[in-house]
Formats: C-alpha cells, structure tokens, sequence
C-alpha cells in the first residue's frame, strides 16, 4: 500500500510539473495567478497579471503566428515513434490536457525529444496563411536538457476521429484525471511536411525559446466531436502574434528519408491548392535559433544588437 501511495504522489508531481511548464501556468508559493481567454484577464493583459507573466506583453518571439511567406528550407523530417500506454486525461479550466510518462517520442530536426502530454485548442491558435482552422493539437515534448518542441496538428470539419472519440468518452466532469488509451499516431496526417520557427508557451507565463514545428495538413474530425470541446470551452485561443524579423521555414515532408516506426494516420491529406511559392534556403536548425536569439535580443534593447 506504501509503494502505491509513493507512486501516486511520484506521478501527482510530475503532472503538476508539466501542468506548470508546458501549459503555461506559473506556480509561484504555490498559487498561480488567475487568467482567462476574454474579459481583464484576457490575453491582452496576461502581462500585467503577474511578474512571471511579463513576458506576454515583453517578448519578441511569441507564440502563435500566422504561418505565410515561409522560406522553403532542407531539414531533417519529423518522424514520430509514440507508443500507446495509460494517458491521463484532465479537464484544466483552460484545456483538455493528455499526459504521459512513457508514451514514445519525437525526432525533430534529427534530435529526441519525449512527449509528455498534448492538448487542445478551439479554433486554431495558429494560421496558416491566414486561415483558421476549427482546431488545433499540441504536442508537448522536451529533450534530456529541458528544451520544450512542440509539434503543432491542426483540425477541420470531417469524418469522426475515432482516438478523439475516446478521449472525449474519459473526458472526467470535474477537475480530476482519468486513464485512458489512445493511439497517439493516428492522431497524425500521413503527410508531415511542416512549418518551423523559433516561439514561446501560447498560454502565461509566455516562455520564450519554445521550437515549434506546425504541420501543414488537417487532421479532420466530426462536427459532434468539435462542438464538445466549445461547449466545454467556449474559446480558448490566443490571438496571432508578430513574427518581429523571425525565420519561418516551410520543410516539405521526404517519407524516403524518414524511418516508420508507427502506423500510418488514418486520415488523408487534405486536397487543397499549392501552397505559396516558397522562398528556397539552406538555412539549419543552428542558424534559425540564433537568428531568433539575436533579432530577440535586438529587440529588446532598442535595435541594437547584443552580437
């Protein structure tokens, strides 16, 4: 019974930790300060709610952002290898968040990085050139140093999403967590070509530094399945960002180059229109995250540049 009680204080912990990091809710004497998607503590004042929120309001490289005019770039693809353990599933107030300890991994830009819980948004926080789509799933994930990747998967209007489905069936009506076991890889589009750019949390306290990477195709879901979420939440997105001088890449997915180690999606690609033509580069992983640290910088002391 001791062991029992120990492993359930050991994941209480952890979940608390990824409640407070990857969320956005900053845990300061134990208390978090009280924010909302409308009204005084709505996006717009997020920065003046707490000290550990300021960077809402302050930085230059948050998160969403319109995701239009991208330079085409060669990169390594996102190749994910999850696996189906008992998720916890929680109604936060702000989200329905998924998480694990063991559900696999991602590789991005050909470095591991381990998924520790995904969750919702509705409608999309993201645009893709400048459309929104009726939702959005994170993908949180953080490497052995603590770097956080999230992979972005947006949502339309379609046939019934069966992992969705299951989730939404475990959803618990009060602030508790719930097991439940999904197949997070049928949760993916089979084409993964991607967007990528230097970010931060889309909820306070706002932490800058985050990787994103935001696949282009829809995954689709039902009409039941996405009117769930809005009754639970009647919007919980954050108005697009500006970009402030950052690199924004667009990495056509190259399966030849990736390695299969999980089922296929079970939904198709969209079919849509060719994307925008696409400004090529080489430019690498290293050279965007300092181009972003530096613009960053630049930014914050006025034009000039710390470099």
């Amino acid at each position: 019974m001791r062991i029992i009680k120990l492993a359930l204080l050991v994941w209480l912990l952890s979940a608390v930790t990824v409640f407070a990091e990857e969320v956005g809710h900053a845990v300061a004497s134990g208390h978090a300060a009280h924010w909302t998607y409308e009204g005084e503590a709505g996006p717009a004042k997020w920065g003046k709610l707490s000290a550990e929120f300021a960077e809402c309001s302050i930085g230059h490289a948050q998160s969403p952002i319109n995701l239009t005019a991208a330079e085409t770039a060669q990169m390594p693809p996102v190749v994910p290898a999850y696996v189906t353990p008992p998720l916890h599933i929680i109604n936060n107030g702000h989200t329905i968040m998924v998480s694990t300890s063991d559900g696999g991994e991602t590789n991005f830009a050909g470095k591991q990085y381990k998924l520790v819980q995904f969750h919702f948004h509705a409608p999309s926080e993201h645009k893709i050139d400048g459309k929104t789509y009726a939702m959005e799933i994170h993908l949180v994930h953080r490497d052995s140093n603590g770097q956080l990747a999230v992979l972005g998967v947006m949502a339309k209007r379609g046939k019934e999403n069966p992992e969705i489905k299951r989730l939404w069936e475990n959803i618990p009506k009060e602030a508790a967590n719930k097991q439940v076991k999904v197949d997070i890889a049928s949760m993916l589009p089979s084409d993964k070509s991607y967007y990528h750019y230097v970010g931060s949390l889309t909820t306070p306290p706002c932490s800058e530094g985050v990787m994103w990477y935001v696949l282009k195709k829809p995954i689709e879901a039902s009409a039941d399945q996405l009117q769930k979420l809005a009754a639970l939440f009647k919007h919980n997105e954050r108005p697009v960002q500006p970009l402030n001088g950052r690199k924004l890449l667009f990495v056509k997915d190259t399966p030849a180059l990736a390695t299969p180690m999980v089922a296929a999606a079970t939904h198709p690609p969209e079919e849509s229109s060719p994307p925008p033509a696409h400004k090529e580069t080489s430019t690498s992983h290293e050279q965007l995250v300092s181009a972003a640290t530096e613009k960053a910088a630049e930014s914050k002391n006025g034009g000039i540049s710390s470099s």
